[in-house]
């Protein structure tokens, strides 16, 4: 899944060890939306934790989603997807240009939706 979204607010940023201790890994939590929805993003990476703290709106590639109890969320993992900033129109296939979402429709929050199977 790939959007472009503008970055409501950071909800959490926390560095987590590895058990053994011998690792860690800076995380993000932000709440990103468009027109038709919020969601809440979670990012893994010191470059994208780095990014989406000063980010206005952003280009989410790669992304999929997961739900942590019960509630979805886009997650992007260093290893496979990517978050950048969107300063100019970004070109996704001949003829179509997506524009930066002008307004958020924060009454829409899909994290705050249960999924249940």
């Amino acid at each position: 899944m790939s959007c472009i979204a503008k970055v409501c607010r950071i909800n959490v940023v926390a560095t987590l060890t590895s058990s053994s201790g011998n690792t860690s890994i800076r995380v993000a939590e932000a709440l990103i939306g468009d027109e038709t929805a919020t969601i809440c993003l979670l990012v893994d990476g010191d470059a994208a934790v780095d990014l989406l703290l000063g980010a206005d709106c952003i280009v989410v590639s790669n992304a999929h989603v997961e739900t942590f109890d019960g509630h979805p969320r886009l997650v992007v993992h260093s290893g496979g997807g990517s978050v950048r900033l969107y300063p100019v129109p970004e070109v996704c296939a001949p003829g179509i240009i997506l524009e930066s979402p002008r307004t958020v429709n924060t009454d829409n929050c899909l994290s705050f939706t249960s999924l249940h199977y």
